[in-house]
């Protein structure tokens, strides 16, 4: 499934006047601002410098469309899986995904859940099983256990 959002292809361009809120990525701390210069965001800033939240929405609006068609042909909702640019402290896009999703798809918490990689935020410290996929790996046994 390909969406096209203005937002996605040109970028976010904010008006002289408009109030934004502003979020310290460091202690979570909001405030409100009235932008005294008008400011161009591009492409490739939006969720990682500027959130683009009614953009994240009609998107996943767009989804739901998609899977539900999906659900009712073949009786079964489709695998899905959405990609963040970030998972910060305060700032996640993850996060911001996860609680639009619910919303928009409305069949509770557990239908959606956010999956990050190894790291800070990650509920699991270091992954307990893994395979080795490389040329090097040794023959047997496939999977080895990291403890």
């Amino acid at each position: 499934m390909n969406v096209r959002s203005d937002v996605r292809m040109n970028g976010v361009f904010l008006k002289e006047g408009d109030r934004v809120e502003q979020i310290d990525p460091h202690t979570g701390l909001s405030r409100m601002d009235m932008l005294e210069d008008e400011r161009a965001f591009d492409t490739t800033e939006t969720e990682r410098r500027i959130t683009a939240p009614h953009s994240n929405r009609l998107i996943l609006e767009e989804l739901k469309k998609y899977a539900d068609e999906h659900e009712r042909r073949y009786g079964r909702f489709p695998k899905t899986l959405v990609f963040a640019a970030n998972d910060l402290p305060h700032t996640s896009h993850a996060d911001q995904l996860v609680d639009t999703a619910r919303d928009v798809f409305g069949r509770g918490d557990a239908f959606v859940e956010k999956i990050t990689g190894y790291g800070r935020h990650c509920r699991r410290k270091e992954p307990r099983i893994t395979r080795r996929a490389d040329s090097t790996a040794p023959q047997n046994p496939a999977v080895s256990r990291r403890r």
